[in-house]
């Protein structure tokens, strides 16, 4: 394999991991894992019980990083929510604020 394709390769599954490393206690290795179980963005990871997650088989996890890392995927989920209806709320009101003209229809 030459060493573009197999660089590729590398940064794809960096790519593909990315999402997982920004939650705490998730390394490298452990966001392979958790990717192999299918747990592929922060939401899948929200979604998971703590408990499933152990089962699941993730390797060297204590049950309290598996609560910390479902608890920090939770709240990067109501955080992101939280963003998106404060930029639809100021959206809403700068639409509220613009006035319709029927020049601009024509």
């Amino acid at each position: 394999m030459s060493s573009l394709v197999a660089r590729k390769l590398q940064d794809a599954a960096i790519e593909e991991i990315r999402p997982l490393l920004q939650l705490n206690h998730v390394t490298p290795a452990r966001a392979k894992e958790m990717l192999r179980m299918g747990l592929k963005t922060i939401r899948d990871v929200a979604l998971v019980d703590p408990p499933l997650l152990l089962s699941l088989g993730v390797t060297n996890m204590p049950k309290w990083t598996a609560v910390e890392i479902v608890s920090d995927a939770r709240l990067h989920i109501m955080q992101d929510a939280l963003e998106l209806a404060a930029e639809s709320e100021d959206c809403r009101d700068a639409i509220s604020r613009r006035p319709v003209t029927t020049s601009a229809m024509s």
